[in-house]
């Protein structure tokens, strides 16, 4: 899974080494203010009110390899497919995911719906839960994503999410937006 942030603006372009945006989320969620103000030093973000303070160190160019997937190129992707994401209903279906006790998540249509599968098609014998969502007017073939890169992303925004798919290449981008900020998660299709 990739991320890229956009935050409208004018601002110097600055690339960040981050080495866990799960550590970093947790931080964030520390903050009580909606209006947050991070420090960019040498090595680290920092943050300070009169309650908290912490300090994010990132890590050193070179050390997270460059993917081979450019900036660029993702934000020309075609995407054919596109619905709206309830990420609490998302977070519903991964919450079942031990039933399964699989790391996969199969979307696909029939009958004119999306149908979220948990299993693994690839083992023998393996329980799998199939959980209806909403009528769709397209046609999907299996989209397998890896449950744990979901997780992370159910607890980010509640509402106004748009997951986008590009079925011939089977790459997907989920966007979230709040306010001026807009994260986009690409993500590609498992193989079966």
């Amino acid at each position: 899974m990739f991320a890229h942030a956009y935050l409208s603006g004018e601002y110097e372009n600055k690339n960040l080494n981050l080495p866990s945006l799960k550590k970093l989320s947790k931080a964030l969620d520390m903050i009580s203010s909606d209006d947050i103000k991070l420090k960019l030093n040498n090595n680290h973000l920092e943050y300070k009110d009169k309650s908290l303070k912490f300090k994010y160190h990132l890590h050193e160019d070179g050390v997270i390899t460059k993917p081979k997937l450019s900036l660029e190129k993702i934000r020309n992707f075609e995407y054919n497919l596109q619905f709206d994401l309830d990420f609490e209903f998302l977070s519903s279906v991964l919450q079942k995911s031990s039933i399964t006790n699989t790391n996969k998540l199969y979307l696909f249509t029939e009958n004119d719906s999306l149908v979220w599968k948990l299993g693994d098609e690839t083992v023998p014998n393996s329980d799998t839960l199939s959980i209806v969502g909403d009528e769709v007017d397209f046609e999907l073939e299996s989209f397998i994503l890896k449950i744990d890169n979901l997780k992370l992303l159910s607890k980010v925004s509640k509402t106004g999410n748009i997951f986008k798919i590009n079925s011939k290449l089977g790459v997907g981008c989920i966007i979230t937006k709040s306010g001026d900020f807009e994260m986009e998660y690409i993500l590609s299709s498992l193989k079966n």
